[in-house]
């Protein structure tokens, strides 16, 4: 039989729950420690997300606020378009000029002439003007040029003949006795319309350059182009019927009131010209302008951008003057230059701001153009 002995230091070997209760080991700090640096991960990951979230929507809400600009750029270059051919309603009055104004048939034929030679042969200028800057401008002087000259024009033909001898005869049956009118100059007439031609030209331009910059990469870009040249051709329709059905004189003989049909162009084309000074806006032009130097790089034609590289380095060089003392000479001649080398400054340094991208791939594509053989 087992002594008591024995049989205690049995059970002392047993281990109870009770006796692993008493004797467990309390939880540390470090327990704690890392449970707040589990919290502290949570929270992280939460500011993360909420992070991303915000950018997505911040993303989307550009994406959008990109596409309401574009649409209504668009809106803004139909409306344009629609009112810029108000010259091609020159036959609604010209037949009056020849009455009331006592114009001769070549004095007619001259005011029109001068119109279209000024809406034709500053195209090129103003289209330079619309890529080297932005269509708002062209906008914005169209608006001047149609309000300047459609009100001159009104107030020439208000004025009558311009200081015209006309006999009696020629109208009332005989006699010699003469009228003089008191109107102004047959030249004020011509500036008139030299600026009527000017505007529809910038309109145009305008409206044309907006649309085919925004929509140009998309897959409705020939429908974009086709929707305002279509809306140019219409507008000389609609407004010369406004012009026979709301503008007559009040003397019954079915005229139209030129005076006021002047006005009334002067006052809406001012007014849309200024609409589209604010609404005609070109949308990721930036992205544009890098397409087109990958494209050019792509091509070859810049030889991996060492024509970025020779502008920006010829605004950067200076003429310095040859030190005679040392008779050191870096160059040809008396004049030495800064040594520059084109490997040392990458071309996105060189041309760091899309302006200066944007003037050396137009200078550079227009040299192009100029040089082609075709």
């Amino acid at each position: 039989m087992p002594s008591r002995s024995s049989s205690r230091s049995v059970r002392s070997n047993n281990i109870d729950k009770l006796d692993f209760d008493s004797h467990r080991k309390r939880p540390s700090s470090s327990h704690g420690s890392h449970h707040s640096s589990h919290t502290g991960l949570l929270a992280s990951d939460e500011s993360f997300f909420s992070n991303v979230v915000e950018g997505a929507v911040s993303l989307d809400r550009r994406k959008m606020a990109l596409r309401v600009t574009k649409y209504v750029s668009f809106a803004c270059a139909i409306l344009s378009c629609l009112c810029a051919g108000s010259i091609t309603a020159y036959s609604l009055y010209g037949p009056l000029f020849l009455s009331h104004l006592k114009y001769s048939q070549y004095q007619v034929n001259a005011v029109s002439t001068t119109a279209e030679l000024a809406m034709y042969l500053p195209v090129p200028f103003f289209g330079w003007l619309c890529d080297r800057y932005n269509p708002r401008p062209l906008s914005l002087a169209a608006a001047i040029f149609f309000g300047v000259g459609y009100l001159l024009a009104a107030l020439t033909y208000r004025a009558g003949p311009s200081l015209a001898a006309v006999k009696k005869g020629c109208y009332a049956g005989g006699g010699s006795s003469v009228k003089v009118h008191e109107g102004w100059p047959f030249a004020v007439m011509i500036l008139a319309f030299v600026g009527v031609g000017a505007g529809t030209s910038c309109m145009y331009l305008s409206a044309v350059t907006t649309c085919a910059k925004n929509f140009g990469r998309g897959k409705h870009k020939g429908l974009a182009l086709a929707m305002p040249i279509a809306a140019f051709g219409l507008s000389g329709m609609w407004q010369s019927q406004v012009g026979s059905h709301f503008f007559r004189e009040k003397n019954g003989n079915g005229d139209t009131d030129v005076f006021r049909y002047f006005l009334f162009l002067a006052g809406l084309l001012f007014a849309v010209g200024a609409v589209g000074a604010v609404g005609l806006r070109v949308v990721d032009e930036e992205e544009m302008i890098d397409e087109a130097v990958d494209e050019l790089e792509r091509s070859g034609l810049l030889e991996d951008s060492s024509f970025l590289h020779q502008n920006a380095l010829n605004d950067d060089e200076a003429p310095l003057v040859n030190n005679h003392t040392n008779g050191h000479t870096n160059g040809y001649g008396a004049i030495d230059y800064c040594n520059h080398s084109a490997s040392s400054k990458p071309s996105s340094i060189l041309a760091n701001t899309t302006a200066h991208k944007k003037i050396l791939i137009l200078n550079h594509s227009t040299r192009l153009f100029l040089t082609d053989p075709t």
